[in-house]
């Protein structure tokens, strides 16, 4: 009789794992629903998103000025799961590039999508993300508007801005930040960086395809972004601030949140929310909060 026992409990154990693996697959190929999911990091007073994809793949555009990234992606990636697939730096000032540090000690990164300048222009803790990045030998690509990052099934990464690698030092920063559009079939994401009115203008300018059903507005809302021309090419209905609570800038701009409400565009913010999860099945987008 006991070994019988024995047995069954071992038929048990052995269906327990098939269907651990089972549930990982699931997670990490999509098999469970066709749906991609963007979360917009509260990493105070900066910016962090990251985008998981049903086809597998994790990308992650900025990393916060400090270690805070590292709490969002444990919250949203499963334990098991310690890479990326991507990440795109927007421009190397400390609010963007800040986290990235602590991101590539917990995390294998494959590739990294970054402004035509040197990371190590910001501060000391660009060139100490420079550093880590040479030691690692993780390939790094100079963002110019025309690249697309395609994800399979529909899903892809278009680079907007910079129209081309040859950035100006003397600029500020903000001015060179890589503009992105995340587009899955119906759907489409735009990240701003910390790009300003001035940005704006260019992209218009070359053309571009800028509609999107979500924006992350340019540069924490500051009133230096987000013209009403841009939003009417835009045309958003839903927009996510990332912001520090009762930072010293005075961010998010009145005047930007006012031409926001008054085209209806429903607003997030991560000092009032948190974490803000939008999920796109590549026809309608909903929030997870």
């Amino acid at each position: 009789m006991l070994p019988k026992i024995k047995k069954i409990i071992l038929w048990l154990v052995l269906l327990e794992m098939v269907l651990v693996v089972l549930f990982f697959l699931s997670f990490r190929f999509g098999w469970s629903s066709k749906k991609i999911e963007v979360v917009f990091c509260d990493v105070g007073q900066g910016d962090a998103m990251l985008i998981k994809t049903f086809t597998g793949q994790d990308v992650l555009i900025d990393g916060g000025p400090g270690d805070a990234v590292l709490s969002c992606l444990g919250n949203h990636l499963p334990f098991y799961d310690r890479s990326l697939d991507l990440v795109i730096l927007t421009h190397p000032h400390q609010d963007h590039l800040g986290g990235l540090v602590a991101v590539l000690d917990k995390y294998s990164v494959n590739s990294i999508i970054a402004s035509g300048l040197d990371i190590a222009v910001g501060n000391a803790t660009g060139k100490e993300l420079g550093q880590k990045i040479k030691e690692k030998n993780i390939k790094t690509t100079s963002a110019v508007a025309g690249q697309v990052v395609d994800f399979g099934q529909g899903i892809k990464m278009e680079i907007l801005f910079p129209l081309s690698k040859k950035n100006d030092s003397k600029k500020d920063l903000n001015d060179i930040s890589i503009v992105s559009r995340l587009v899955y079939k119906d759907n489409e994401f735009l990240f701003m960086g910390d790009a300003g009115i001035e940005t704006e203008e260019v992209i218009l300018l070359s053309n571009k395809n800028v509609s999107s059903d979500v924006l992350k507005v340019g540069h924490h809302g500051s009133f230096y972004s987000s013209s009403e021309n841009f939003l009417q090419a835009v045309l958003p209905k839903v927009a996510v601030i990332s912001v520090g609570e009762n930072n010293k800038f005075g961010h998010p701009s009145n005047l930007v949140v006012k031409r926001l409400e008054r085209r209806g565009v429903r607003i997030f913010r991560t000092d009032q929310d948190g974490d803000i999860v939008l999920i796109s099945d590549g026809v309608k987008i909903y929030d997870k909060n």
